[in-house]
């Protein structure tokens, strides 16, 4: 395109710039501000409010910040060095260009040190003014230096300097006190000698416009670009773009307040880091010898903060999903001589091992330990960590970075690209919790002013984890009271001491003018705290070196009571007081339910529902998750203990209820859901996932009602079991298809194919356990006479059976009934039942128990028809699917319906597939709550429902009489 017909650019100084925002994403983040207001006046002071934001965030903060290494530094030293750097690079300026400086240390950050100009630059110089007094001695006159004179004024170009265009993020980089790079310099006047005063701009157009190509010259640029202030060239133009590394141009004057160039200054000593930055890990608050993990590590610098603060006495485990990233900050820690940190190329959402093995935990250390280095790049191979891993974690996930200054541009590009935010950094969370210790603190930060990454997920955390809690954290920086309308209550948004940022107490919006912050709120898991008698008030004796008692004050006998009471409470926090709950609840359940002629079933239920997270007080069970682990091996018990009621040749004899009416119901019931799925507007994967969770009917509660009324042998209950094994089966390649539905499908063939020579490869496995294994070793443990040798081979056999499976890949519930149905040949058989009854009888409780945690009260009295619609609908669907099916395969009507509305419930397994379903983002946080809380109740209705068919049973049975 020719100069004649180039359209004229938009050039623009920092005082015309205006930060523009779409106008969803406007109205959202000028309202959540003023969220209880609603008159007119309101709506007009938010819009203002968010205008000034966005005004503030084009410059950079006053301040220069100065984080010190105090691993290889002081904070004394690093002073002493930048006076001397800064005074030795005003005497290299002329007598108009030279700037002071006041360099302190930070009031309470006691390893920040604040650079601040004494002479204040107005922010928004215009293009004139500055360029009158940086007015450049051009050796060729002006008329010759730029042949295009008044078309190069037309298009709002300076005359008195050549000029060069760089990218945005070079650009802000400048901003904040940086030169500029080669590497940043996208476009550039002709004629650019070495040494030449340059006019700075920095290009403005999005990520979604077309590219500016390198080297093009000023006067074709077509785009959109602010002026930031006057540089030396350190090269010439061809230099420029034929060069890949180093220095282009050194800035003198910026149009923003003036920041010091500190590129390359006292490397390893100090570096440069955003003032939240450096609160961040002071609310972390790291002490030495603990371990620690950074979940979102790159570049670097919070990271390397930690491993100052406990002076490399620790374990810093540093994570970022990105290899390339990694290397980098690996090469970065080295330079700041923080060896206790361990990088690591790992997806911090699935950073979690959580396999139930609680017999093969690790610690970080043994882990690191035991790891082997890539031969590619030096990082270590780790997979995950185990649960109850780290002191303390540093989250500060992936945000919309709307609070970084200076910021030129905002790549946001509507409101649900915005909110997708928030669900993505809900992952890390649900990655973090369980890797916290009992006790352990969790420091979480973003930076920007979204409320729903910054109050949002404050509120998750603290509904989602009742066994964490919002906690009090040093005074660093004064801030403002978190948002209201978001779900903290008063006491949470105005917590005084909180502070780091955009935070006083939880989190808190910043809206000062001269910074922006991110918002940071620290978390606790309560952990039992063990007092001696010596720390215990009034109970110290002193003791001199000589031997001799000293006077003592002799406390009161109340006060000792009260101090011992009070150690003993502290002492009885956390898995003591949860196990005592527990197993008091196993003990009272029973004779309770008895005496109100109720199922055992329905109150664990009840139970759970009032101790778990959804209940008293937000619960008395504080290691939720501990509980459900020892719930689910109730029912690899379970499973095992029916197996032993099944040998193979019974089996066979079931293959039509096994193959023919279990697939179908399977198979009809899945389709029928994923089909009214689809009308209510869900994916294709959640649909999926629903269909095939909700097709599946509970083992533990249809097996244990037809055990306890002995139906086990009856028409309908062979029916109904050859049903539960066919499900049992097909959670297999449930769970395996849930991952790859959420990359779009791809490799689901392959994923299958494996699934299937698992499942062979495991019953070949216990086949030949059976006979080569299994019979020898308990015929060698009878004829010893030793129970206690028996009860540990039993117990041998059920885990190692259900551990194989799982390990293949298959459901550890299959392994487990499977080796019931070998050992149910055996002639041990109805010893091994009568040893595995009371260890069945106890985890099993604590399973429905565990169910009982989903049972949200809350959710249910706020949506009460739709999940009363949800819970009926599908109970009733079941139901009709299953009695038609029976009847079609020679069951009597009575028979049919009994098997159908005992199978009318949604399976155990539906809260394994669906929360697998949400951490891969094919459920959202809201259908899954609902989804598990109406999975719980059609469990809850079961004993009912059972007793409904019984009767209507009965009633037919007496009419045909």
């Amino acid at each position: 395109m020719s100069s004649l017909t180039q359209p004229s650019p938009e050039v623009l100084s920092l005082n015309d710039l205006k930060v523009e925002l779409p106008s969803d994403v406007h109205h959202h983040l000028a309202t959540q501000s003023y969220s209880s207001l609603d008159d007119s006046a309101s709506d007009q002071k938010s819009l203002t409010h968010l205008d000034q934001i966005l005004n503030c965030m084009k410059t950079s903060p006053a301040d220069t910040c100065c984080r010190v290494n105090l691993i290889s530094s002081t904070i004394d030293e690093v002073v002493d060095e930048l006076k001397h750097h800064l005074s030795s690079a005003d005497n290299e300026l002329d007598a108009t260009q030279e700037q002071e400086y006041t360099i302190q240390q930070h009031e309470t950050l006691k390893d920040l040190v604040i650079i601040r100009a004494n002479t204040a630059h107005d922010n928004f110089q215009p293009h004139d003014e500055l360029f009158q007094s940086n007015r450049p001695p051009f050796h060729e006159a002006d008329e010759a230096a730029f042949s295009n004179w008044e078309k190069r004024k037309e298009k709002g170009w300076p005359m008195s300097h050549r000029a060069i265009i760089v990218d945005r993020f070079c650009g802000e980089a400048v901003l904040r006190g940086a030169n500029v790079f080669v590497k940043g310099i996208l476009c550039a006047d002709s004629g650019i000698s070495v040494g030449e005063e340059v006019a700075v701009y920095a290009d403005l157009r999005g990520t979604n416009s077309k590219p500016v190509p390198r080297g093009l010259v000023l006067e074709s640029y077509p785009g959109r670009c602010v002026f930031l202030g006057i540089g030396i060239s350190c090269c010439k133009r061809s230099d420029y773009f034929a060069q890949s590394t180093g220095v282009g141009i050194t800035m003198k004057r910026i149009a923003g307040p003036s920041q010091p160039s500190l590129n390359g200054v006292l490397v390893g000593k100090m570096m440069l880091q955003n003032l939240p930055s450096v609160v961040v890990a002071h609310v972390l608050d790291p002490q030495q010898g603990e371990t620690v993990l950074d979940m979102c590590s790159a570049p670097g610098g919070k990271t390397s903060h930690v491993a100052s603060l406990i002076r490399n006495n620790g374990l810093v485990v540093a994570c970022e999903k990105g290899r390339k990233k990694m290397v980098t900050a690996r090469d970065f820690f080295q330079s700041m001589g923080a060896t206790c940190i361990v990088p690591l190329s790992l997806d911090s959402t699935k950073l979690l091992i959580d396999d139930g093995d609680v017999f093969d935990w690790k610690s970080p250390k043994e882990i690191v330990k035991s790891a082997s280095a890539s031969s590619k790049d030096g990082l270590l191979s780790i997979k995950g960590f185990h649960p109850n891993s780290f002191d303390r974690i540093l989250l500060d996930p992936p945000c919309s970075a709307l609070g970084l200054r200076p910021k030129l541009l905002v790549d946001v590009k509507s409101l649900p690209e915005l909110l997708k935010h928030s669900d993505y950094q809900q992952l890390f969370v649900r990655s973090a919790v369980p890797l916290l210790k009992v006790g352990g603190v969790l420091s979480y930060s973003t930076c920007t002013i979204n409320a729903s990454e910054n109050e949002g997920i404050v509120k998750f955390i603290l509904s989602e984890f009742p066994c964490m809690k919002l906690v009090p954290i040093a005074d660093y920086i004064p801030g403002r009271a978190g948002l209201e309308g978001l779900g903290l209550s008063d006491e949470e948004r105005g917590m005084p001491t909180l502070v780091a940022f955009a935070t006083t107490v939880a989190l808190v919006s910043y809206t000062e003018a001269r910074s922006f912050h991110p918002r940071a709120a620290a978390f606790t898991r309560p952990s039992s705290t063990k007092k001696g008698l010596h720390e215990l008030p009034g109970v110290l004796a002193t003791i001199p070196r000589g031997g001799d008692v000293a006077s003592t004050t002799v406390p009161s006998s109340g006060g000792v009571v009260s101090a011992l009471l009070d150690g003993l409470f502290d002492f009885m926090k956390g898995a003591k007081s949860d196990t005592i709950a527990l197993l008091l609840t196993t003990a009272l359940v029973a004779p309770i339910c008895k005496q109100l002629g109720i199922s055992n079933i329905l109150g664990f239920l009840a139970a759970g529902m009032s101790l778990g997270p959804n209940g008293i007080k937000g619960g008395i069970i504080s290691d939720v998750h501990r509980t459900e682990m020892l719930a689910d091996l109730g029912i690899v018990f379970f499973l095992f203990e029916m197996g032993l009621h099944i040998n193979f040749d019974t089996l066979m004899s079931m293959k039509n209820d096994v193959f023919g009416l279990g697939l179908a119901q399977v198979i009809i019931t899945s389709a029928t859901v994923s089909g009214i799925a689809g009308l209510c507007g869900m994916s294709s994967a959640a649909r999926i996932v629903l269909g095939g969770g909700i097709a599946l009917s509970s083992s533990a509660f249809v097996l244990q009602l037809l055990k306890d009324k002995k139906q086990l042998d009856t028409r309908h209950g062979k029916s109904s079991l050859g049903v539960l094994i066919l499900q049992d089966l097909a959670v297999v390649p449930l769970l395996v298809v849930t991952p790859l539905l959420a990359g779009g499908g791809d490799g689901l063939g392959k994923a299958f194919a494996s699934a299937g020579v698992a499942f062979l490869m495991a019953i070949a496995a216990l086949g030949v356990c059976a006979k080569f294994v299994f019979t020898p070793l308990f015929d060698a443990v009878v004829s010893a006479h030793s129970q206690d040798a028996f009860v540990g081979l039993i117990l041998c056999t059920v885990l190692g059976m259900s551990f194989m499976t799982e390990g293949l890949g298959l459901s550890n519930t299959l392994g487990s009934f499977v080796s019931g149905m070998i050992l149910a040949a055996s002639k041990h058989k109805e010893k091994i039942e009568a040893e595995i009854s009371p260890f069945r009888g106890v985890l099993v409780g604590l399973f429905f128990f565990s169910v009982g945690f989903e049972i949200d009260l809350g959710l249910i009295t706020s949506k009460f028809g739709l999940v009363t619609s949800i819970v009926l609908g599908i109970m009733a669907l079941k139901a009709t699917i299953i009695t038609g099916l029976c009847r079609g395969f020679g069951l009597t009507l009575a028979e049919s319906q009994r098997a159908g509305f005992l199978l009318c419930e949604v399976s155990e397994f539906a809260f394994v597939a669906f929360r697998m379903a949400r951490s891969h983002g094919i459920l959202d946080e809201a259908t899954t709550k609902l989804m598990l809380t109406a999975v719980a109740l059609t469990m809850a209705l079961t004993p009912f429902a059972e007793e409904m068919g019984c009767r209507i049973a009965a009633s037919m049975d007496k009419k045909s009489d």
